[in-house]
């Protein structure tokens, strides 16, 4: 069997999907394309921290790190998901929340969103910071039951937080 050719060599480490072990790996674009459309790219960089903070008495251990990155967000496609996973319950994820969220992104949205928009919107958010994760990091600080998770329920777990600053 042959090895196959990525894009990224600098991420040797990622060879199956994060979520479910498949392969072969497929292009998983942190932001989508519609989103691209809606938003202007930018020319800029970007900054990643990453920082697990333990949980309970058992965990002592964590890790931290911070990258630097010349492109914008937008221009990353890496290779984490197979395709089953990527065209399928990553894109329902996504499917929920395109027609709303282009409408709010343009200030054209006017109404609160409802529970279930709330929570797919939250569920994509989750998505997306996953995927930044794993391509920002050489050891990535979200564990495996919260891609388990995800992947089974379409939610982030109770205890996912994203902070933003």
């Amino acid at each position: 069997m042959s090895k196959r050719k990525t894009k990224h060599p600098d991420k040797p480490h990622i060879t199956k999907c994060i979520f479910c072990g498949g392969v072969p790996l497929s292009e998983t674009h942190i932001w989508p394309n519609w989103l691209r459309k809606v938003i202007p790219k930018q020319n800029n960089h970007f900054e990643l921290l990453n920082k697990a903070v333990p949980i309970g008495p058992a965990r002592t251990d964590y890790s931290e790190s911070l990258q630097k990155y010349k492109r914008d967000l937008f221009s990353k496609d890496p290779l984490l998901a197979c395709g089953a996973c990527n065209g399928g319950w990553m894109k329902d994820i996504e499917d929920k929340v395109v027609y709303f969220l282009k409408q709010a992104l343009k200030g054209e949205l006017k109404r609160q969103l409802s529970r279930s928009e709330q929570a797919a919107l939250a569920a994509w958010i989750a998505l997306i910071t996953i995927l930044a994760e794993y391509e920002g990091n050489k050891i990535p600080t979200i564990y495996h039951n919260i891609l388990s998770h995800i992947r089974q329920y379409a939610t982030p777990t109770d205890n996912f937080n994203i902070f933003i600053g």
